[in-house]
């Protein structure tokens, strides 16, 4: 079972985010002191994913929206912040398992860069 995700971020989001965004992700593991690329398996991994907003409407927990975190798109320009939140996900690990991860996304709509995203995160079974 994976259990709880706890997270604290700070977004600045300088133009309205529009409903047609998509990300491209690149997901790396760290393997014996180097980062390999983790490949696009079921949805996990280095992805292409369309459609964001209808996503993130379906997942975006209720728990934001006391933070005036929007769970619908678009979504406007602002400082967004939630000083610790601790998600409940059930289910399991994906193969890849365990191990420390550097994730890039590149967001766009309609043919345009709108920004990027890096994250470093570490998974633990």
């Amino acid at each position: 079972m994976i259990g709880n995700l706890s997270i604290s971020l700070v977004v600045a989001i300088g133009a309205a985010l529009p409903t047609d965004i998509h990300v491209s992700v690149t997901m790396e593991k760290k393997v014996g002191g180097f980062y390999v690329k983790v490949p696009c398996i079921d949805n996990f991994g280095s992805c292409t994913y369309g459609n964001l907003c209808e996503a993130w409407a379906d997942a975006c927990p209720k728990y934001f929206e006391q933070f005036r975190i929007p769970c619908k798109c678009p979504i406007p320009a602002d400082t967004y912040t939630i000083p610790g939140a601790v998600i409940k996900i059930g289910g399991h690990l994906p193969s890849v398992g365990e191990g420390d991860y550097r994730l890039t996304g590149d967001l766009g709509s309609s043919g345009t860069h709108l920004g990027c995203l890096r994250l470093q995160v570490t998974l633990k079974d």
